[in-house]
């Protein structure tokens, strides 16, 4: 009946006029800080409440498609770190939603994708820088669709369950092999044991993707870590956005000026006689190149009337070396 010094004390449990407990912890452990079960220990833990079925209300489910889902606009930075027994490769990644397609059992998104990334030994080795623009397939995904404490089964046999949680973002978290369940009987299932490596719990984001982790192995001394840092979603910002260095493709004074776009038939390209001559092309969020033609002049006028509506990519190269690159609208 005296005070403690425990941490539990840093920690809220909150209590609804009508709906009980919407925060508690996992008291389960008390009075110990932690549950010292092989090969890692559990912490205590805030619990909140994600939703209550009579009535119906709260943050029911994250889908695989709440976490996937993007709009034309929207721009997400990723760092990944990994090192182990001395190496260590570190990778920065910004990838820009370009256009959306919606169809019954999945979502195909035109992406460009930025990175560089660097592989070291004893802290030498090179950096590759990547650019391009992708078709990026975002297909249903039935176990993750499933209620957080509702099992999982995989084909070897092993049983998992997602957890949920309201924080900053809202979070659905697929926990590591170190959690998962196996059948020791007919009646009877213990956690599976053994793993060795770095497994970390795999967390997605409502609207912002996923998997972002963090884990540490023993066995090599390293630890592994993916981690959203950036974010622009519609008018929403957060966090810093990630500068990658290894070609300036962002100048004081744009060499190749294309208008008007949006277009409907035709537009007008401008470009710097020091970049002629020079190769135009037009390219679908597929890949496919539609239009390949060669400029020789500073001024130059194309018919675009063959071209549907939609979202699409130019590109002006000089000798195998990209000058500008963007975005082309034809309405």
């Amino acid at each position: 009946m005296e005070p403690i010094d425990h941490i539990l004390n840093d920690m809220t449990v909150l209590l609804s006029k009508h709906y009980g407990l919407i925060k508690t912890l996992n008291f389960s452990l008390f009075p110990n800080e932690t549950h010292e079960t092989y090969p890692w220990p559990r912490y205590f833990e805030e619990l909140d409440l994600v939703s209550i079925s009579s009535p119906r209300i709260g943050e029911q489910n994250l889908t695989w498609f709440d976490v996937y889902n993007f709009q034309p606009g929207d721009e997400i930075h990723v760092t990944f770190e990994s090192s182990c027994d001395g190496d260590w490769i570190y990778e920065k990644s910004i990838t820009r939603y370009l256009s959306r397609t919606d169809y019954p059992n999945s979502i195909v998104y035109g992406t460009e994708v930025e990175s560089n990334k660097s592989i070291l030994h004893n802290g030498e080795g090179p950096t590759y820088y990547y650019h391009d623009f992708k078709s990026e397939t975002v297909e249903s995904n039935p176990n993750f669709d499933k209620l957080p404490g509702e099992p999982i089964f995989d084909e070897e046999n092993l049983a998992w369950t997602h957890r949920m949680k309201i924080g900053s973002n809202i979070t659905k978290t697929k926990i590591s092999e170190y959690d998962y369940l196996m059948p020791i009987s007919d009646t009877c299932w213990s956690i599976a044991c053994c793993w060795d490596g770095c497994f970390p719990n795999e967390e997605y984001y409502k609207g912002l993707g996923g998997p972002y982790y963090w884990c540490e192995s023993f066995f090599c001394m390293g630890e592994t870590e993916r981690k959203l840092v950036y974010y622009k979603k519609g008018e929403q910002i957060w966090g810093n956005p990630v500068i990658i260095t290894a070609i300036d493709t962002k100048k004081e004074i744009n060499p190749v000026n294309i208008f008007p776009n949006p277009t409907k038939d035709q537009i007008k390209i401008d470009i710097f006689q020091s970049n002629l001559p020079c190769t135009f092309e037009i390219i679908d969020l597929g890949g496919k190149i539609l239009l390949n033609t060669y400029l020789v002049n500073e001024h130059t006028l194309l018919n675009l009337e063959q071209y549907n509506t939609n979202y699409y990519l130019y590109r002006v190269t000089k000798n195998n070396e990209i000058i500008d690159i963007g975005n082309l609208i034809i309405q």
